[in-house]
């Protein structure tokens, strides 16, 4: 009678698995290997995320916002072990106020993908509960000093060689001190060569400050400032204020993206680690966000 065949590769698999890395170090070879349960899929390198989330009156950024965007990064990040993730907000003392590491997974686990679903479900929280007091501040602040929140920013230190990414909730509606910089209410947007004139002498994001960063701008419906109500709020002037910023957030060096909404897909571009597919599966992303 013959005998069933078995799900356990024979050892004579693990020796050719084996004889493949150490024969060779191609592509083809490494995959070879990792199929046969023989070696380790490399591990993608960590990257840097910063959330900046403009919650001044009128803005888009409040705690279902902040919540959808730190889903989306972490989904990325706990495939990361190392990487940083640092909510800033908007005001004229703008800094961190929430930051955390991915820390390393523990190296028996009953499914690697549920841990990370656990994983994202726990750092979302802290980070949002930590972040909250400041959200809740932004709603008695007068202006929104966006262009140097962003600068602050990118002046923060990351460790060399690794990817920067940067998502910004905000209406863009930028509005400094009385004679400078209003983009939140005026009948026609400044030019650029207007705008220019205001960053420039005060540092702001100058040529280069933004060198080898994504950022993704989350384009949302403008909402109404409440004591500002005849304010345009059309979509054309909407796609005025992405123009703008797109273009300052470019000269300044970055590479930059608008969305709608946040997903974890947004930080796909530039994927270079092999077999780095960017994030969790989408099962593991599911059963995280309908953990909530």
């Amino acid at each position: 009678m013959s005998t069933p065949p078995s799900a356990t590769p024979p050892p004579s698999a693990y020796l050719i698995g084996l004889a493949l890395v150490f024969a060779c170090d191609s592509p083809e070879a490494k995959g070879a290997c990792e199929a046969l349960g023989v070696c380790e899929a490399p591990r993608p390198p960590p990257e840097d995320f910063t959330i900046l989330c403009d919650a001044t009156p009128g803005s888009t950024c409040g705690a279902m916002a902040l919540d959808e965007a730190l889903h989306a990064v972490l989904v990325r990040a706990v495939t990361r072990p190392g990487s940083a993730i640092h909510v800033w907000n908007v005001s004229d003392n703008a800094a961190e106020v929430a930051r955390a590491t991915i820390p390393e997974p523990p190296r028996r686990v009953r499914s690697a993908e549920r841990h990370r679903a656990q994983e994202v479900e726990r750092l979302r929280r802290e980070l949002r509960e930590a972040a909250t007091p400041a959200i809740s501040a932004g709603a008695e602040l007068r202006r929104s000093p966006v262009a140097r929140t962003v600068t602050r920013i990118a002046r923060s230190t990351v460790a060399r060689g690794v990817r920067r990414h940067l998502v910004i909730l905000s209406d863009l509606r930028e509005l400094t001190t009385p004679g400078g910089l209003d983009l939140e209410c005026p009948r026609r947007l400044p030019s650029l060569d207007r705008i220019a004139a205001y960053l420039a002498p005060r540092s702001l994001l100058p040529a280069g400050s933004l060198a080898g960063r994504s950022v993704t701008i989350i384009a949302r419906e403008l909402p109404r400032i409440p004591t500002r109500r005849r304010c345009e709020l059309s979509l054309r002037r909407l796609d005025e204020l992405v123009a703008v910023w797109t273009s300052v957030l470019e000269g300044a060096g970055a590479s930059v993206s608008v969305r709608p909404e946040p997903g974890a897909d947004m930080f796909d571009a530039g994927d270079t680690h092999p077999g780095d597919n960017g994030t969790m599966t989408a099962e593991a992303a599911g059963t995280s966000r309908g953990s909530r």
